[in-house]
């Protein structure tokens, strides 16, 4: 699973192969997202990836900001 990260902008994943959880930490919970799924992230929210299904997974971030600003802190 990754830390948790917060970007400025607003963020879509594109999951490509293999399948992935988003957890949000401000209550909107946990979605399992499987490929060619799309899911959009607010700007500022923290989030944090996990992969569960003991497989590679793949997936794409976009977003309309900078990818310098964001943050993402280790566990």
């Amino acid at each position: 699973y990754s830390g948790t990260i917060t970007a400025p902008c607003e963020v879509l994943y594109y999951v490509e192969e293999g399948e992935m959880n988003i957890k949000t930490e401000t209550g909107e919970g946990e979605f399992h997202v499987e490929p060619e799924s799309i899911l959009f992230i607010p700007a500022n929210e923290p989030h944090r990836l996990f992969n569960n299904s003991g497989r590679r997974s793949r997936i794409l971030m976009s977003g309309a900001g900078s990818f310098a600003a964001i943050n993402s802190k280790s566990v």
